[in-house]
């Protein structure tokens, strides 16, 4: 009978293949042309942060979505 210690080195790395399971990209394939977003930090008073957390949530948007629209709308 034979052990793992002694199996051939070819044997070895046939394990190692079937153990190794394959992998796809998760995923939207990423888009050509597309800006990418950047991390910023500021400071906002806290009873302006909770209303437009509130008016976020209840327009289905994250807080970020919500303030990008809103910029993008002001500074036009």
């Amino acid at each position: 009978m034979k052990k793992v210690a002694d199996k051939e080195p070819s044997e070895k790395k046939e394990d190692n293949i079937l153990a190794e399971p394959t992998r796809k990209k998760a995923g939207r394939p990423k888009l050509e042309n597309r800006e990418l977003k950047k991390r910023y930090s500021f400071t906002i008073l806290p009873s302006l942060y909770d209303k437009a957390q509130a008016k976020a949530s209840k327009e289905g948007k994250t807080l970020s979505e919500l303030i990008t629209n809103f910029l993008a709308y002001y500074i036009q």
